[in-house]
């Protein structure tokens, strides 16, 4: 069954936009010409794709079509590259969505943009996501590359091993002094304040998992950005987990102490990406590779 193209990018746009009107006034027509091409679009294909709500969301069955409708999108402005054509007079870009996690984006992602930029005309629409859940935005369409957690391929994807990320647990020397004195036990862990970035970040409890075998629900500070998660740290608001490769340039400062200098928690990583021929995702893998060798352990 071929689709028509007006009304993918009707959808699409709605998706992106949230409402009819907001897909109106990018594609330069009216609302009621929106709400006739997705109606067409839905009889064709027998079902409803697009909750109307505010705003409006994709419904199961719009999910699948908006990858789809995002794939061949991708692929046309990287064909209007390698083509020479202009956008309204000016050189193509082609912005690549990605979902990275915090802790990649700031010890090694941000080299890959450098080196791909170098390279390409290619720009970045990074989403900052836990490994543990970035596939869900593969699995919708939102992003064509992602760093995970999880060895098993999306939907549509490709899969590869990056390697592992080390983490060891810091605090500031007083607050091991205070919370630490007695060791690492049940109570101390209990009782001492841990940092992490959002509600999805597991790690800590992981590492307490690891050294106690216990689930464990100590208090906690929540701090969503690289800089204040580490000011945090310094100033003794709870103990954490960091990538062993900002550890030493952390313990220059002689504020912060490893708490559990006999242990450790490795993460892997793997690179999932959209199963498609696309020379700007084959430049991309080709620069993560490039950069996990010098920046993550091998599994």
């Amino acid at each position: 069954m071929k689709i028509d193209n007006l009304q993918l990018t009707a959808f699409s746009s709605v998706i992106r936009e949230g409402s009819f009107e907001g897909a109106a006034r990018k594609l330069h027509i009216t609302p009621s010409a929106i709400s006739q091409r997705i109606k067409q679009l839905e009889d064709r294909l027998g079902q409803v794709l697009i909750m109307r709500a505010s705003p409006c969301k994709a419904t199961p069955a719009g999910i699948r079509l908006l990858k789809f409708t995002e794939q061949i999108d991708f692929l046309e402005r990287e064909l209007n590259q390698d083509l020479g054509v202009l956008d309204n007079g000016y050189q193509n870009h082609t912005t690549i969505p990605i979902a990275v996690n915090a802790d990649s984006l700031d010890t090694w992602f941000i080299d890959v943009v450098e080196w791909v930029q170098n390279q390409s005309n290619l720009t970045f629409d990074i989403r900052i996501e836990d490994q543990d859940h970035s596939q869900a935005l593969l699995r919708d369409g939102n992003v064509v590359a992602a760093v995970s957690g999880s060895p098993t391929a999306a939907p549509g994807c490709q899969v590869e091993s990056l390697g592992t990320m080390r983490y060891i647990a810091l605090a500031s020397r007083c607050f091991q002094n205070k919370h630490f004195t007695d060791g690492l036990s049940t109570e101390t862990f209990s009782k001492a304040p841990m940092l992490a970035f959002n509600h999805k970040d597991e790690i800590q409890h992981s590492f307490i998992r690891l050294i106690l075998n216990i689930n464990l629900a100590p208090p906690v500070n929540y701090l969503p950005t690289f800089h204040s998660y580490f000011e945090a740290l310094e100033r003794g608001l709870g103990w954490g987990m960091v990538p062993a490769v900002l550890a030493t340039t952390l313990n220059d400062c002689k504020t912060l102490v490893n708490i559990a200098p006999n242990h450790y928690l490795d993460v892997p990583l793997y690179w999932h990406r959209w199963r498609c021929s696309s020379k700007n995702l084959e430049l991309l893998t080709a620069a993560v590779r490039k950069y996990t060798m010098k920046s993550l352990l091998p599994h």
